[in-house]
């Protein structure tokens, strides 16, 4: 605005009593005061507007930045907390784990360190020894652990140097007395521990009153005797009596395990067999008292004297007899070639033989024979057991020999194997032709006429 004192001046001569004069004057000091009003209104709305524009600039721009120190402080302790999933077996020593990515840049690394197990609560404390922020690697030597295995859910945070050598000492550095723990002294102790058995004995007493009383069994037992090697048991209810427990029952009680006890009664090794027909296993009689069948495997290289003798403790399995009737002989023998005995009477028959012409029809199976035949009249005289079917001897007789008026008896015995059904019969042979109709056998008319038997066992 430019100046107007020239238009204020006083000129000499003029009427200052004249109120023009100055109301010219007034007003223009007026309206250049009313100007400069309007100006400073225009000038607060600008500043304002200049106000508001630099406080949303300060806001936008220090806003985030005062926010971010602010979650910062809040969260100051995470700077000091990472997690880590590498398997890390717990123990002592160098060992290696990877932050978290999110954590690697932030986290604050600290001399030492504890890491422990989210899961099983293993425990351990550790120096830092190198930490490499980009990859997270954090390698660390572990001072001291408390638990066991392989974990892969670690918590690592910041941990004061443990006093490893403190922790150990038992001589009581710090000097506590007994006074500033409250701990009793000896002379307390055993007063309060005589009071609590004190107490424990009235309780104990009061909860046994009147049990003796309303139990038969405890008072049969009161009413013992001891005695030495007394062994209380029961009579019938509500009555005890004593046992002599013998040296022989205490060595048996004594014994720890199985093998004691059984040396204790004197058992062998036979006590672990089991009953049955296997290897290893302890022949066993039936129902009937009776050996079970075994296979003629289970019996080989056995002699026929041992088999006889095993065998005589059961049945034969077939017997097969050659009868007549009461006065008839047994039937003509000839010399030369071998003679088939007449076998036509079946007395047992437990394998399902058949008996036909004078032959037996066996099944497959290992088997045990013996057979006599009667002679008379015929001099040297010799009988096979045959396998008719095969044209094989399976056993002979002893030697036999029959002169006038002294019959005689061919016995045999065999052991043989039959890999399929054969037929089986009874020959003989002998030296002198005999008289008609009675050299396989002089009658007796006493009754039925038996003159040959052929008895089997199948082993």
């Amino acid at each position: 605005m430019a100046r107007r004192s020239e238009a204020y001046a006083v000129e000499r001569g003029a009427n200052l009593a004249d109120p023009e004069y100055w109301n010219r004057r007034f007003e223009d000091i007026d309206l250049r005061l009313h100007a400069r009003e309007l100006d400073a209104a225009t000038l607060q709305a600008a500043v304002e507007t200049f106000q508001s524009l630099a406080l949303a600039r300060v806001n936008d721009t220090l806003t985030p930045i005062l926010q971010d120190a602010l979650t910062r402080l809040s969260s100051v302790g995470a700077l000091f907390e990472a997690d880590s999933v590498s398997p890390v077996p717990v123990g002592t020593g160098a060992r290696t784990v990877q932050l978290l990515d999110a954590q690697r840049a932030a986290w604050v690394v600290t001399s030492h360190v504890v890491l422990r197990s989210r899961g099983s609560g293993a425990a351990m404390v550790a120096e830092v020894l190198a930490y490499e922020r980009p990859s997270g690697l954090l390698t660390v030597d572990v001072l001291s652990a408390v638990g066991a295995g392989t974990h892969a859910d670690w918590t690592i945070r910041l941990s004061a140097p443990p006093d490893i050598e403190h922790a150990g000492r038992t001589d009581n550095p710090h000097q506590t007395t007994a006074d500033q723990v409250g701990a009793y002294t000896t002379s307390e102790a055993d007063a309060a521990i005589a009071s609590a058995i004190g107490a424990l004995s009235a309780s104990v007493a009061t909860a046994l009153a009147g049990k003796q009383a309303a139990s038969a069994n405890l008072a049969a037992f009161a009413g013992l005797s001891g005695a030495e090697n007394g062994l209380p048991y029961f009579t019938g209810a509500g009555a005890l009596a004593l046992a002599t427990l013998s040296a022989a029952a205490r060595t048996l009680l004594a014994a720890t395990d199985q093998t004691g006890q059984r040396s204790a009664l004197g058992l062998g090794g036979a006590a672990l067999l089991a009953a049955g027909t296997a290897a290893g296993n302890l022949v066993q009689l039936d129902a009937a008292g009776r050996l079970p069948a075994l296979d003629g495997r289970n019996l080989t290289n056995l002699s026929a004297s041992s088999v006889s003798s095993l065998n005589a403790i059961r049945q034969p399995d077939i017997i097969v007899q050659h009868q007549a009737a009461s006065g008839t002989h047994g039937g003509t023998a000839t010399t030369g070639a071998r003679q088939l005995r007449p076998l036509n009477t079946v007395v047992r028959n437990a394998i399902g033989a058949t008996l036909a012409s004078n032959l037996l029809s066996l099944p497959a199976g290992s088997y045990f024979a013996e057979w006599a035949v009667q002679i008379y009249r015929v001099n040297a005289c010799r009988s096979w057991l045959v396998n008719t079917t095969d044209g094989v001897d399976l056993g002979q007789s002893i030697n036999g020999y029959s002169t006038t008026d002294c019959p005689e008896v061919s016995q045999g015995t065999a052991v043989f194997e039959l890999a399929a059904t054969k037929t089986i019969g009874v020959q003989q042979q002998v030296s002198g032709a005999a008289g008609t109709s009675y050299g396989m056998g002089l009658a007796a008319s006493l009754g039925t006429e038996l003159y040959a038997t052929l008895k089997i066992w199948r082993l």
